[in-house]
């Protein structure tokens, strides 16, 4: 696994979350269907086109919900806000990006239009409501497991295509997110132990965030994904 900075006990207990999810993750039939030695490339190619849709549809809403908790943070230390905002401003242009992948393994324009999938509006609804309506801090809970499982799925994912010979055009949303997102797994943490310096009671609201965003994503709008690929 990537390395990661452990900066406080609840980093500990964030990885430890981390860790029993990649596990489970790994151990569901999706997981198996696609990075089985037979699986087959056209599946494959579709399960990822169909994960890329997905974040084109929930991105702009986490985005969104990640502003509003900022904004609801203690206005008293500018270099906290600062760090939260950057992390954040990096990831604006990650819908458009996934969605470019989805165009060019051949996605179908009409779902881009459509109404959101409900696994996705899921994932939208639980952001709102844990960056608009609980502790300011609940949205590092979500935060986290969006920064840290990703390169390590990434990852994976980048091994699956090697074996399929997947289309090198339309790696650019997992080859970037191979990487960058180990960064951004030590930016949120070292937020993660400033805010609860100041604030002991976020610790509390950054775990309430992290189960209650467990309870929506991944694995729900990955195997809806998923089901989607199989039915072309």
């Amino acid at each position: 696994m990537n390395a990661r900075i452990r900066l406080t006990p609840i980093a500990a207990l964030l990885e430890g979350a981390l860790d029993a999810l990649v596990q489970h993750v790994q151990a569901s039939p999706m997981f198996h269907a696609v990075s089985a030695s037979q699986a087959e490339k056209r599946l494959v190619s579709n399960t990822l086109k169909h994960i890329y849709l997905s974040i084109y549809q929930y991105q702009p809403h986490v985005t969104e919900a990640t502003f509003t908790a900022v904004g609801r943070m203690p206005k008293h230390s500018e270099k906290l806000i600062m760090k939260m905002i950057v992390q954040q401003v990096e990831e604006v242009e990650h819908a458009d990006m996934a969605l470019r992948d989805y165009l060019r393994l051949g996605g179908d324009e009409a779902l881009v239009k459509g109404p959101m999938f409900p696994e996705c509006a899921a994932v939208a609804a639980m952001c709102h409501y844990l960056g608009e309506h609980c502790h300011p801090a609940a949205y590092l809970g979500f935060m986290y497991i969006f920064e840290a499982l990703t390169p390590i799925m990434a990852t994976q994912a980048q091994r699956i295509m090697s074996a399929k010979d997947y289309l090198p055009a339309a790696r650019e949303f997992v080859d970037l997110h191979a990487t960058e997102d180990i960064r951004h797994t030590n930016m949120i943490l070292a937020v993660i132990e400033e805010i609860i310096r100041v604030d002991p009671a976020a610790h509390d609201a950054i775990l309430f965030g992290l189960r209650s965003f467990l309870a929506v994503y991944p694995l729900p709008v990955w195997n809806a994904a998923y089901e989607r690929a199989k039915a072309e």
